[in-house]
C-alpha cells in the first residue's frame, strides 16, 4: 500500500540492517528471509501467540522526514487492514518495538508473483484478469 514514489523515504542505513534471523520482535520469532528491496525487508515469522507462520515486513526509513513517514506507514497499513478480497494478501498487524516498525501479513507459500508472471509473455490486460482487477 505504500506507493513507488515514496521511495527517496526509504533509504538503507549503514547501521539498520541487523541480523533479524533468530530474533523475537513483538511475539513473532523471525525463521528465515524472504525477499529485500527499496522500502525494506520481508522476514517468515512465528507468530507464538497465535502458532502461525507469518510474512514480517520491517520497512526502512530515511531519517528525513520519518515522523510523517512513519505517520503515514501506519495510516496505509490500517487501510489496507480493511480490504477483503481473495486476491489482497491480510494485513494483521503493525507496530513497532525499540525503534522497528513492522507489518504483520498472512504468509502465502508459493511463487513471487514477479516469478509467476513474465510480463514479456503477457499483456497487461491477461495480467489485469489474473489479479482480478
Amino acid at each position: 500500500m505504500i506507493s513507488a514514489k515514496m521511495d527517496e523515504n526509504y533509504r538503507q542505513s549503514p547501521n539498520e540492517s541487523p541480523l533479524m534471523i533468530g530474533k523475537t520482535l513483538a511475539h513473532y520469532e523471525v525463521l528465515s528471509k524472504l525477499g529485500e528491496g527499496g522500502m525494506g525487508a520481508v522476514y517468515l515469522a512465528h507468530d507464538t501467540q497465535l502458532d502461525r507462520k507469518v510474512a514480517l515486513k520491517i520497512p526502512r526509513f530515511s531519517s528525513k522526514k520519518k515522523t510523517e513517514i512513519v505517520s503515514r506507514f501506519f495510516r496505509e497499513a490500517r487501510a489496507a487492514a480493511t480490504i477483503r478480497h481473495p486476491n489482497v494478501c491480510p494485513v494483521f498487524d503493525v507496530g513497532e518495538i525499540g525503534g522497528t516498525h513492522y507489518l504483520t501479513m498472512a504468509y502465502i507459500e508459493g511463487r513471487t508473483l514477479s516469478k509467476f508472471i513474465r510480463p514479456e509473455k503477457q499483456s497487461v490486460p491477461e495480467i489485469s484478469r489474473f489479479l482480478g482487477i
